[in-house]
């Protein structure tokens, strides 16, 4: 197939101009934001697993050291707030735990570095000022093709990563049910 053949005819600096609109305010623009979204969740799931642990490392000293100072009467106070420590250290913890898993940071970084892995195959495709026109224009529609398929298939893994939690989905459904087996009297004065 002769790519060139349906296109309507440029010239040099219009395929040139583009080219580099193309490049610029497509490629480049939505490689700039991937960095930044890389950045962003990496930052955000960096300090979700560190809490985790803090609060993880939290209970079990705590809990070391109520266990170590128990029976002393003179520490009584101490062992009270080591024992609060060793409860809600992990209640804490596990609420962040939950807050991973409802914005799944890991898993939005994995998409987006994909993608900017993705942009880097279609700038390859970038046509070369050397080439002779047909190639050119054959190298400007395949890069830009591939740079928006890049575009498509990173904005289509968002069906893929919202869904309801099974645990949120099996919670609604036994409300409705309840709700429907039980429904509240209406007044009918």
């Amino acid at each position: 197939m002769n790519p060139s053949s349906n296109a309507p005819k440029f010239t040099r600096e219009e395929m040139i101009a583009r080219y580099h609109l193309m490049n610029q305010y497509v490629l480049e623009d939505q490689r700039a934001y991937y960095n930044r979204a890389i950045t962003k969740n990496q930052k955000s799931a960096k300090g979700v697993n560190f809490l985790r642990a803090f609060f993880t490392l939290a209970a079990g000293i705590a809990s070391l050291l109520a266990a170590f100072l128990a029976g002393n009467d003179d520490w009584t106070w101490l062992i009270t707030i080591l024992v609060v420590i060793a409860v809600i250290a992990p209640t804490l913890g596990s609420a962040f735990t939950t807050l991973a898993d409802l914005y799944q940071w890991e898993r939005l970084t994995s998409i987006y570095e994909t993608a900017r892995k993705s942009l880097a195959v279609a700038d390859a495709l970038s046509p070369l000022e050397e080439m002779p026109d047909e190639i050119y224009l054959a190298s400007l529609d395949a890069f830009s093709e591939s740079t928006l398929r890049v575009m498509k298939d990173e904005s289509a893994q968002w069906g893929q990563v919202i869904k309801t939690p099974e645990r949120l989905r099996e919670y609604v459904q036994s409300v409705e049910n309840k709700n429907h087996d039980d429904p509240t009297p209406t007044d009918e004065t």
